[in-house]
């Protein structure tokens, strides 16, 4: 008689990607962190939301898009309140989004994070074995 085990492995990111720009102040490309804060401004009728990073060095800021001059009606009230609250786990999300780098021309740093790892045992199977003659 033998077992076959069945195990899910998680991935759990520690730390959230950065991206490398050049820093108006420190005047060289400098990495900036993602402050898991987010920027929500009306302009008249459109909403403009960013996801602020901050340079890792001066600790200047920059804003980088996630809506631009967007209908409120466009976004839905649950995500327009977790921008409002600075929700960590949709900031986290958005981190993670390649399109999101893609649309801004962020230069997006994946190497430097750091993952635990969560096993999950899904199933046990016990397969016995007949000899036949």
């Amino acid at each position: 008689m033998s077992y076959l085990k069945e195990y899910e492995w998680e991935l759990i990111p520690k730390t959230l990607p950065t991206i490398r720009r050049i820093c108006p102040k420190c005047g060289k490309k400098t990495n900036y962190i993602n402050t898991k804060k987010f920027r929500v401004n009306a302009n008249k009728s459109n909403l403009d939301v960013w996801l602020i990073y901050q340079c890792d060095k001066c600790k200047s800021t920059y804003n980088m898009t996630i809506y631009k001059r967007i209908k409120p009606i466009d976004i839905s009230r649950y995500e327009y309140e977790k921008f409002l609250s600075n929700d960590e786990d949709l900031a986290k999300k958005y981190s993670f989004n390649l399109d999101f780098y893609s649309k801004n021309k962020a230069e997006a740093i994946f190497d430097d994070i750091t993952y635990s790892v969560e096993k999950k045992k899904l199933k046990q199977i016990i397969v016995i074995q007949t000899k036949l003659l």
